[in-house]
This record gives structure tokens, C-alpha cells and sequence, in this order.
């Protein structure tokens, strides 16, 4: 399956039904979130983008309460207060295309997450919405999902991700991938499981200068969250003392996160680089 890249994000599709909650934990799980619409042109890329890729599914799931017709999950929901829809993130819709029969209607009072309609509803008839625009369903109903990376990501084989000549923000995620930049200021994100062996990430052309290694603390949980400190980074082979959690050995141009820094859990390596890069705690950010 293909991903799509639009405007500096990657769109994929979640191939198993799952509720919308366990959808929402599965594209976090990814490095991702579902799906967050912005603009009507982002909404047709996305709907073309699905469209395209459901002629060769050979199962597709719908929402009986959404007219019989089928659905992918996106992120918006009313669940925290009824009416007032947000986006995972928690900010609020500032572009919708729900369906033009009153939608979104929480219909039995139990529709409180949206999803993005594959055909008319309701089924062979129509009427309330058309294919591409959005309708409120049953949370608990099972459906594909779309999932947004916020930035150029890779897939769970290897990759090789080349950005452009501006700013990029670039996501490896699972397999051993090769990232490169580019001219612009770019980011570097790590924020899939670690695995010394089927996922290390090869960064061409990383500038101290310019660039940024960006790392998710749900990954790197010994790390808090802004700036990394001036005691978590050393340069070495291996940690020095307890507080040494990013580690880079010049001599190899390898990273390494070390957990507890005192040897009781091994490091880990996630990245490579150049040789004798004047690297500091200053390009590195914890998200």
C-alpha cells in the first residue's frame, strides 16, 4: 500500500478495524495521529487518496447508524463535551465538511467521533451526505482509519527519505531508513520502539548548525519533555555517570540511548551519523 504526501505530511491507512478509541492508540503507537483536516484541499487529497486505495480491498467495513454506508475513522470527536468538536490534539475544527442533512445529528445520542464517507448515505440512496464529506457514527464501530504524520515518514520496511531544499521535519519510524535532509533547517524525529538491529537510522548530511534530532519521550522515557540538559548528553563510547542518556561516539558517528546511564540496562543504538560532528545538548529536542 502507497502512502500519501501532501504539503509536507504523510497519510497512510490502517488496514484493521478497530473502534475509534483503539484507532486513535494505534496511529499514536505509529508516531502518528489520525487524521486532522485543515482545508478543503486537504480533504480531497485524502478522500482521493482513500478512494484510490479501497478498489483493492477486499473487505470494507460500514456504520449502520451512519446510513449503512462506509467509513474511515478521522480525529475529530465531541466526546469531551457534546457539540464542541476537536481534533485529537484538543484544538478545535477550524474547517468541517460534514454532510448537508444536518450533520453532525448524534443520532440516538451516541455519535461522538466522526468519519470520513467512502460513498453517499445513506447506502444507494443518499440524501444526507455524499462521498468525501464527514458524518458523526457510533464511536464503538469498527472501521479502517487514516493516519497523519506530521512530516515526511517512512514505512515499517527501510526507507529512503530525501527532503527538499527547505525545512523538513522527517520521520524514519520503523526499519533501518536513510534520512536526508537537505539544505533547509530540518528535524530529525525518532518516536517508534528502538531495536538495535531493524531500526537504526542513517542521517546523510546532519548540520549542527542547522538541524535538529527531535526524540519522543514515550520512547525515551528517562528524558523530560523541552530542551535536553547539558548532563543527559556525552560524547564516548558508552555513559560516564548515571545522569548520560544520549550518547554519541564520534569515532563511529553512532547514538546511543542509554536508560539508566549506571550499565544495569544496555544502550541502545537508534541512529547514525557522521564522524566527529561537534555535537552538543543543544541539538537535541524532547517532544
Amino acid at each position: 500500500m502507497a502512502n500519501l504526501y501532501y504539503k509536507g505530511h504523510t497519510y497512510t491507512i490502517v488496514l484493521k478495524a478497530m473502534d475509534w478509541n483503539k484507532a486513535k492508540a494505534k496511529a499514536e503507537s505509529m508516531g502518528g495521529h489520525l487524521v486532522k483536516i485543515e482545508s478543503s484541499s486537504e480533504n480531497k487529497a485524502v478522500f482521493n487518496y482513500v478512494k484510490g486505495e479501497a478498489k483493492s480491498w477486499k473487505t470494507h467495513y460500514l456504520a449502520f447508524d451512519g446510513g449503512g454506508a462506509e467509513y474511515l475513522w478521522i480525529g475529530a470527536s465531541d466526546v469531551g463535551s457534546e457539540g464542541s468538536w476537536r481534533w485529537t490534539d484538543g484544538t478545535s475544527l477550524k474547517y468541517a465538511n460534514w454532510g448537508y442533512g444536518g450533520e453532525p445529528d448524534n443520532y440516538n445520542g451516541n455519535q461522538n467521533v466522526a468519519g470520513l464517507a467512502l460513498e453517499s448515505w445513506p447506502a444507494g440512496k443518499g440524501g444526507l451526505g455524499r462521498a468525501g464529506q464527514w458524518n458523526d457514527v457510533n464511536q464503538w464501530t469498527s472501521l479502517y482509519s487514516v493516519v497523519e504524520f506530521d512530516g515526511l515518514a517512512g514505512t515499517p520496511q527501510a526507507d529512503k527519505l530525501k527532503g527538499t531544499s527547505g525545512s523538513n521535519t522527517l520521520l524514519g519510524l520503523q526499519g533501518n531508513d536513510t534520512l536526508t535532509g537537505g539544505r533547509g533547517k530540518d528535524a530529525f524525529v525518532f518516536n517508534t520502539k528502538l531495536n538495535a538491529k531493524t531500526n537504526v537510522d542513517k542521517i546523510t548530511d546532519f548540520r549542527v548548525k542547522d538541524d535538529t534530532i527531535r526524540l519522543d519521550d514515550r520512547i525515551f522515557k528517562a528524558l523530560d519533555a523541552g530542551s535536553l540538559s547539558l548532563e543527559a548528553f556525552h560524547i564516548g563510547s558508552r555513559a560516564q555517570d548515571e545522569d548520560d542518556r544520549i550518547i554519541y561516539d564520534s569515532r563511529k558517528g553512532a547514538l546511543y540511548y542509554d536508560p539508566d546511564g549506571n550499565g544495569s540496562a544496555a544502550q541502545v543504538k537508534f541512529a547514525s551519523l557522521a564522524k566527529n560532528l561537534k555535537m552538543t545538548e543543544a541539538d537535541f529536542f524532547v517532544i
